[in-house]
């Protein structure tokens, strides 16, 4: 069975949204003189390949500790919008296209192509963008299925346009109970649909968002 690493690895100097500081590692020991090698790692919350949890937007709401580990894997489909010009809405008529595989999906992942340009200025500009409409679309969705839908999935760095201070398409999502997955790396050699994707994240307590190892399997 194939594997698909989504996952960026995290490093010095990484991308980071707009605003946000990259990580940075420290050593804290070496080889010599400590006999072993480790480093202080220091990140945000939503550094590269991350999870958004209901948390991250809204008070009181559930962080990512707050769900089982079996919910962060699941079926998934993809929506391919690679044909999109820059800055362009994801509308309802292209979840239509995707409507019988998205019924079955625990996870929509978005393709925009957008990966191919991670690490270059471009990658944060005109981002294609999900529609409000879309939005309640998967939000009513998640909330009809029985809780099928966990979560929307983007090879970009957010739902909303980057410099967003309301971000609507984030409550949207959020309100109805679904993850978001930002940063995914290249979604290219998936299948539209039949296959298990899974985003395990790093187990921090009372998690607004976290790191994840995304991947995807067939």
């Amino acid at each position: 069975m194939p594997f698909v690493d989504l996952s960026h690895p995290i490093r010095p100097g990484m991308p980071a949204y707009p605003g946000d500081d990259p990580p940075t590692f420290q050593p804290a020991a070496d080889y010599q003189p400590d006999g072993y090698r480790e480093r202080e790692v220091t990140m945000l919350s939503h550094t590269g390949t991350h999870l958004d949890a209901p948390a991250h937007m809204l008070p009181e709401a559930r962080p990512l500790d707050g769900f089982p580990i079996e919910h962060f894997l699941g079926p998934a489909c993809v929506l391919d919008v690679t044909d999109l010009p820059p800055g362009a809405t994801i509308g309802t008529d292209l979840l239509t296209e995707i409507a019988e595989p998205l019924k079955e999906a625990a996870f929509l992942l978005i393709r925009t192509g957008r990966a191919a340009e991670w690490g270059e200025r471009s990658y944060f500009n005109e981002i294609p963008v999900l529609a409000s409409p879309a939005a309640k679309r998967l939000a009513k969705l998640a909330e009809s299925n029985g809780g099928r839908l966990r979560g929307v999935g983007l090879d970009v760095c957010s739902p909303d346009p980057v410099g967003a201070v309301r971000f609507p398409i984030h409550h949207i999502l959020l309100e109805a109970g679904l993850l978001i997955v930002e940063n995914l790396a290249d979604l290219s050699a998936l299948p539209a649909s039949g296959f298990t994707f899974a985003c395990p994240p790093l187990p921090l307590a009372d998690a607004d968002g976290a790191p994840c190892r995304a991947w995807a399997q067939w």
